[in-house]
């Protein structure tokens, strides 16, 4: 307790003092960021923890962050996240993309789903399938990560063109451009990781591992997220 202040003083004195924790914790995360899309990572100490302002960015980091190989394209997507307001609907505008993916189960269900719950969800159960998933764990991970990056609308309004209009592979132009920025990951990887975004929707099932435990896991997610209502 801080003597000699009436309660109003105290408020302000911790009002001010939080805000000026919150407002260094964030210039630290944003010149991190700036590091990484720099591909300068002197700044990203192994151990370092960013600062999130939403509960679900920190989830998933906590899952992420488990793989150094993904920290710094975690870092870039969870900053672009928040900062283009993925606390929204997780159900998208377009209403041609909404009724082609309307036949999908429950997805209805999504517009009442946050977009980064949605994503979180998909990321935890991914980490659950890895067993299964073996060797391609981080891969499937990066999956879960950027899958429904393209229905937000400011990722979709940077990075849509005539070649990408679907929101998977909007999806992908925007991992794409994130993976590039770290330098982390070779180009063939990348373009592997890439075509499966691109591709999640339209042919699912198809027998290939990283497809299928996609899908898997984002299914588990809508129906886990459908029986919540």
């Amino acid at each position: 307790m801080i003597p000699n202040l009436s309660k109003a003083e105290l408020f302000w004195h911790r009002l001010t003092l939080a805000s000026d924790i919150l407002n260094y914790a964030n210039k630290k995360r944003i010149l991190r960021t700036e590091s990484l899309l720099s591909k300068n990572t002197d700044l990203i100490e192994d151990d370092a923890i960013p600062i999130f302002r939403t509960y679900y960015a920190k989830l998933i980091w906590d899952i992420m962050s488990n793989y150094p190989s993904l920290k710094n394209v975690t870092l870039i997507a969870l900053t672009d996240a928040e900062t283009y307001k993925f606390d929204r609907s997780s159900s998208i505008d377009d209403r041609e993309d909404s009724k082609r993916l309307g036949k999908l189960t429950h997805y209805s269900k999504l517009k009442r789903t946050r977009l980064l719950k949605h994503i979180y969800h998909v990321v935890w159960i991914s980490y659950l399938l890895k067993d299964r998933a073996g060797g391609s764990i981080q891969g499937l991970l990066l999956l879960a990560l950027f899958h429904d990056f393209g229905k937000n609308e400011e990722i979709n309004n940077t990075h849509k063109s005539a070649e990408y209009r679907w929101h998977e592979e909007i999806s992908a132009n925007y991992a794409r451009s994130v993976m590039k920025s770290t330098g982390d990951f070779t180009s063939e990887y990348i373009e592997t990781i890439c075509s499966i975004l691109a591709t999640h929707h339209k042919f699912p099932q198809n027998g290939v591992l990283l497809y299928d435990l996609l899908g898997e896991a984002d299914g588990a997610a809508r129906e886990l997220e459908g029986s919540l209502f």
